[in-house]
């Protein structure tokens, strides 16, 4: 009985571990840069290396951008990779597009929204616009050192308002996800991360109490530029703060508890993905001869 109960666990344990493989939790996944752009390469892409990518704040989509996010003369592309399509999805930004916008993951440029002020005011008034690439979140900083947070998806208004946590304040960064959006204070960027000391991050959510606004919920010190949220728990991976080369070293970092856990590998794609769904892709890549630079 026994020898017969052990064959049949032996003939059953590939199922076991296929299903184990196919099920992979949701959290930080890693890959090879180089595995990655030959991915790729043979869908299309054009760009001499991976310099600049984002995520979603689901974890369901990552993007990549062809050519300079910047160049507003000759347009890029952006490539994204959806956990709900095999084939990257191709999309031009294109030329002269100078106002801010936001890509959703579908493919859909969403531009900002009717109740701001057209560009001109902007310029002459000395108001500052500045967007979130993983979430639909954007931010205007206005003359009366006041922070107004606003969304892509949102046509009726801000989000909500707050004064600036000190006069002194450079532009502050936005990064968000459903259930929370963080305000960043990035002027010491390009200070030695060991001489940063000071709060620089401040979290809002919906209040308990009136979900139709938001409220302070936490303040801490991170030295480094929050480059994506975790969707999954109160974790981010940041930048580094430093001159170069040293701002391209990139960590992880715990939310609440406001400590460091780990530096993360160079030469590895790090981000936070509803599942391993990007891995099992990987595995049919031919690298091309081309190799990326970083």
């Amino acid at each position: 009985m026994w020898t017969r109960n052990f064959k049949s666990f032996f003939r059953i344990l590939p199922l076991l571990l296929l299903a184990g493989c196919a099920a992979q939790p949701p959290g930080l996944q890693e890959y090879d840069v180089k595995k990655v752009y030959s991915y790729l390469c043979q869908h299309g892409f054009k760009g001499d290396g991976i310099h600049y990518f984002w995520q979603d704040s689901q974890g369901r989509a990552l993007y990549f951008a062809e050519g300079d996010l910047e160049d507003h003369v000759k347009g890029h592309a952006v490539f994204i990779l959806r956990k709900d399509r095999d084939e990257p999805l191709r999309m031009t930004i294109p030329p002269a597009t100078y106002v801010e916008y936001w890509i959703d993951p579908e493919g859909q440029i969403r531009f900002l929204p009717p109740y701001l002020p057209p560009v001109e005011t902007q310029v002459t008034e000395n108001i500052y616009t500045n967007e979130d690439l993983q979430s639909p979140y954007f931010t205007e900083e206005t003359r009366d050192n006041n922070v107004h947070v606003g969304s892509f998806k949102r046509t009726d208004g801000w989000l909500f308002s707050t004064p600036k946590p000190y006069h002194e304040a450079w532009l502050m960064e936005v990064t968000g996800r459903d259930d929370v959006i963080y305000l960043e204070d990035n002027r010491d960027a390009d200070s030695p991360a060991f001489l940063h000391s000071g709060t620089n991050c401040w979290a809002f959510a919906k209040d308990p109490k009136d979900p139709t606004k938001y409220v302070k919920v936490n303040e801490f010190s991170v030295a480094g530029l929050i480059v994506a949220l975790d969707p999954f728990s109160p974790r981010c991976i940041c930048r580094e703060y430093g001159i170069d080369p040293f701002h391209y070293s990139h960590f992880l970092f715990d939310t609440q508890k406001h400590k460091k856990l780990a530096s993360l590998p160079d030469n590895v794609l790090c981000a936070f993905l509803d599942g391993d769904w990007l891995g099992p892709r990987l595995t049919r890549v031919k690298h091309p001869n081309t190799e990326p630079t970083n």
